[in-house]
C-alpha cells in the first residue's frame, strides 16, 4: 500500500527520521539455507505514473485534464525536492482527477455518438414516427420470442403442471413398468376434487396410483404411482403415464384398472377416495378423470364405510401379533407391515385405508419392536424343541 512512514534500512543499520518517504511495500521470498523467510521490501514509487494517467485522460476531456496534469506536475516536483508527504497528496489528487476526466470523457463521447446517429437517420428522411414504430415492433418481437423460448423450456424441463400453491415441479415415482411408460405417450389425466376448500397442511404427501384391480381377493397391483409434496388446494391436477406394452400383456383376459389416491401427513391419513374410480387404458383416455376425495374423520369411535378409524388402545403385544392381517372395507392400497406368527417375522401387506385390526404398523422397525417379545419366545420354544429331539 501507499503511505507515509519512516524508511528503515536493514543494510546500513540506521533509520532515516528526517522526513517521511513516499514509498510502497512489496514482499520477496528469501531462501537462507534450510530456512524460509518472507521479507518486506520498500520501493520508491514513481509519481510520473500520475503524469502519464493525466495526459491520457486529457485526451477524453481536455478541460478537466488540465486539472489532473496540474496535480501530477506538482507531485513530480515535490518528489524531486524530497517532500514525499506532499508528493503523496498530489499523486492521489492527480489519479482521482484522471479517473473523473476519463469517465466524463466517455459519457460525452457516447452522447456525441448518439447525436450523430440520430442526425444521420434524420438525414435519410426517416421520420420520427416511423422510428418509434420500428422500436415498438422490435420490442414486441423480442418479448414474443422470449415468451415462446421460456414456454418451450418449461415444456422440456417440466412434463407436469405446477400447482398454484406449490411452484415446484413434481415428478412421478415409477416402478419398473412405469419407467418404460415414461417413454411413450399414453397418460391418464385428471383432478382430485373434494367438498373441502381449505388448503392442505404444508408438507402433505399426495399419492395417486394407477392400479390393476382385476383380482378381488388379492391386493391391487400399482402400474405407476405419482407422489406430490407441498401445500395444495383442491382441485389438484395429476398426470400418470403408463406403458401400453404392459397393458397389452394381459389383453387375453378381462382386466380392470382404477385410480387410487390418498393424502397423508406424517403418517396420518387426511383424505382418501373410498369410491371405485375405473379407468379404461385401451384406447388411452382422452377426457380428464375426476377423483373424489373424502376427508377422514379424526373421531375415536368407528365410523361408517370409508371413514378412517384410528387404532384402538394397544392391547398386550403377544395378542396383537397373533392377529391375522385385515385390509379393511376401503379400497385404497396403503403399504403397511404385520407380524406373521407362523414365520415369526414382519411382512408387508396392503391396507385398504380404514378398519382392520391392531396388527398393522407403519414401518418395519415399529412392527419388530412391538412383537419382539413374542418373536423371542418363539425362537426360545423352537430351540427347546430342537434340543428335545
Amino acid at each position: 500500500m501507499f503511505g507515509s512512514r519512516a524508511f528503515t534500512s536493514t543494510q546500513t543499520g540506521h533509520r532515516c527520521t528526517s522526513s517521511a518517504k513516499f514509498t510502497s511495500t512489496r514482499q520477496i521470498e528469501n531462501d537462507i539455507g534450510d530456512r524460509y523467510r518472507i521479507d518486506e521490501v520498500e520501493d520508491e514509487t514513481h509519481p510520473k505514473r500520475s503524469l502519464a494517467c493525466s495526459l491520457i485522460s486529457s485526451v477524453c476531456c481536455p478541460i478537466l485534464g488540465i486539472i489532473a496534469i496540474f496535480y501530477a506536475v506538482r507531485a513530480v516536483r515535490a518528489h524531486s525536492q524530497g517532500f514525499y508527504a506532499e508528493a503523496t497528496i498530489f499523486y492521489k489528487k492527480a489519479i482521482r482527477w484522471s479517473l473523473i476526466t476519463f469517465i466524463i470523457g466517455l459519457v460525452l463521447g457516447s452522447i456525441i455518438a448518439f447525436t450523430f446517429f440520430v442526425k444521420t437517420v434524420l438525414d435519410h428522411h426517416i421520420h420520427t414516427t416511423n422510428m418509434f414504430s420500428i422500436v415498438i415492433l422490435a420490442l414486441l418481437s423480442s418479448v414474443k420470442a422470449q415468451y415462446y423460448n421460456n414456454h418451450h423450456q418449461q415444456q422440456q424441463q417440466q412434463q407436469y403442471s405446477y400447482n398454484n400453491l406449490n411452484l415446484r415441479p413434481f415428478h412421478p415415482q415409477t416402478n419398473a413398468f412405469g419407467a418404460q411408460g415414461m417413454q411413450q405417450n399414453p397418460r391418464v389425466r385428471g383432478n382430485l376434487i373434494s367438498d373441502d376448500t381449505s388448503m392442505l397442511p404444508f408438507g402433505s404427501q399426495i399419492v395417486v396410483s394407477l392400479a390393476d384391480v382385476s383380482l378381488q381377493d388379492v391386493a391391487s397391483r400399482p402400474l405407476n404411482t405419482l407422489v406430490l409434496y407441498g401445500s395444495y388446494r383442491f382441485p389438484i391436477p395429476f398426470e400418470i403415464p403408463y406403458s401400453m406394452a404392459q397393458v397389452q400383456i394381459n389383453s387375453n383376459s378381462i382386466r380392470q384398472y382404477a385410480i387410487q389416491a390418498r393424502i397423508e401427513k406424517d403418517g396420518q391419513l387426511l383424505y382418501i377416495n373410498d369410491q371405485y374410480t375405473p379407468v379404461q387404458l385401451i384406447p388411452a383416455p382422452i377426457n380428464p378423470i375426476n377423483v373424489f376425495m373424502k376427508k377422514i374423520s379424526t373421531s375415536t369411535f368407528p365410523g361408517n364405510f370409508g371413514t378412517y378409524t384410528p387404532r384402538p388402545p394397544i392391547m398386550n403385544s403377544p395378542y396383537i401379533c397373533l392377529q391375522n392381517p385385515d385390509i379393511g372395507p376401503c379400497k385404497a392400497s396403503i403399504e403397511q407391515y404385520f407380524f406373521n406368527a407362523q414365520l415369526g417375522s414382519c411382512q408387508i401387506f396392503f391396507w385398504g385405508g380404514c378398519g382392520g385390526n391392531q396388527n398393522r404398523f407403519n414401518s418395519l422397525s415399529e412392527c419388530e419392536r412391538t412383537c419382539s417379545f413374542y418373536r423371542r419366545r418363539m425362537i426360545t420354544n423352537n430351540a427347546k424343541q430342537r434340543w428335545i429331539k
